[in-house]
C-alpha cells in the first residue's frame, strides 16, 4: 500500500508540473550571467577537466576542450550561446582563477563590461569559437604588468591565442606595461591569431615598453591581420615593430 501511495504521488507531481521532475534541464534553457560570482562559477565549470591547449597534441585530440557549461547555455536567434547580462567586476585573471582555458562556443557580452581588478593573464587563453560584444577594463591606476605575466601567453589582457575563431565588436581599455623580458611581444586584444577573424575591435589601453631587451613587436590589436579595427591606444617605449603588428 505504501509503494502504491508513493507511485501515485509521483504521477501526480509529474502531471502537475507538466514535466519529468527528474529530467535534465534542456539545452538552451540556461541562465544569463549577471554577477561576478556567477561568472566565476561558469569559468570553473568550463575549465573543469580541460587541458591547456599547449598540452594537447592537435585540435582533434579526443580530450575535451572544456567541461560542462550547459547550465549557462541559452537559445537566441537560433544559436546556443552564453550571455553576459550586466557589468561585473572580478578580482583577477590567473591560470587558476578567472581565465577561461579553452573556448569553442559563443560568448556574447551583450555590450557589457568585465572589469578585472588585477589583470595578470588573458581573460581567454585559447579561442576556437566566438567572442562578441564584450568589453574588458581594469580599475583606475591598474595595468597588466608583464613582470607578473611570466608563463602566460605574452602580455595581453583579452585573448591569448585565436585558433580559427572570431573576435567581433570587442574592446579593451586595460593598459599593458612590459617591465621584464617575459615575452617577446605584447598586444591589446589578441597575442597571437593563427587563423580566424578579428573585426570591429578597439583597444584604448596604452602599451608601454620599459625594457631594453630585443623586442619583436607591439600590436595595438593583434599579432595578425585584422579587419575593420580601430586601435585607439598610444604606444611608447623603445621597441622594434614587427611586420605582423596590426596597427
Amino acid at each position: 500500500m505504501m509503494k502504491m501511495k508513493i507511485l501515485l504521488l509521483s504521477v501526480f507531481l509529474v502531471a502537475l508540473s507538466g514535466k519529468d521532475v527528474n529530467a535534465q534541464k534542456p539545452t538552451g534553457d540556461g541562465r544569463v550571467i549577471t554577477s561576478a560570482k556567477e561568472f566565476l562559477a561558469f569559468v570553473k565549470s568550463v575549465n573543469k577537466g580541460a587541458l591547456e591547449y599547449a598540452e594537447r597534441a592537435t585540435v582533434d585530440d579526443p580530450d575535451p576542450l572544456h567541461g560542462d557549461y550547459s547550465a549557462w547555455l541559452i537559445e537566441e536567434g537560433g544559436e546556443q550561446i552564453v550571455k553576459l547580462g550586466a557589468d561585473i567586476t572580478i578580482p583577477t585573471t590567473t591560470a587558476k582563477k578567472g581565465t577561461i582555458k579553452c573556448w569553442d562556443g559563443i560568448f556574447d557580452g551583450g555590450g557589457y563590461t568585465i572589469t578585472i581588478g588585477e589583470p595578470t593573464a588573458p581573460l581567454f587563453h585559447s579561442v576556437f569559437g566566438t567572442i562578441r560584444n564584450l568589453n574588458i577594463a581594469t580599475t583606475p591606476g591598474k595595468a597588466m604588468d608583464s613582470f607578473r605575466n611570466s608563463g602566460n601567453p605574452g602580455a595581453v589582457p583579452f585573448v591569448g591565442f585565436l585558433h580559427g575563431g572570431t573576435l567581433s565588436n570587442c574592446s579593451s581599455s586595460i593598459p599593458v606595461i612590459q617591465k621584464a623580458f617575459t615575452a617577446t611581444s605584447m598586444a591589446g586584444i589578441c597575442y597571437q591569431a593563427y587563423d580566424g577573424v578579428i573585426e570591429k575591435c578597439t583597444n584604448s589601453g596604452d602599451l608601454t615598453v620599459e625594457i631594453t631587451d630585443s623586442f619583436s613587436g607591439i600590436a595595438p590589436i593583434a599579432r595578425t591581420s585584422a579587419r575593420n579595427t580601430a586601435p585607439l591606444a598610444s604606444v611608447t617605449g623603445s621597441a622594434s615593430w614587427g611586420s605582423y603588428a596590426a596597427q
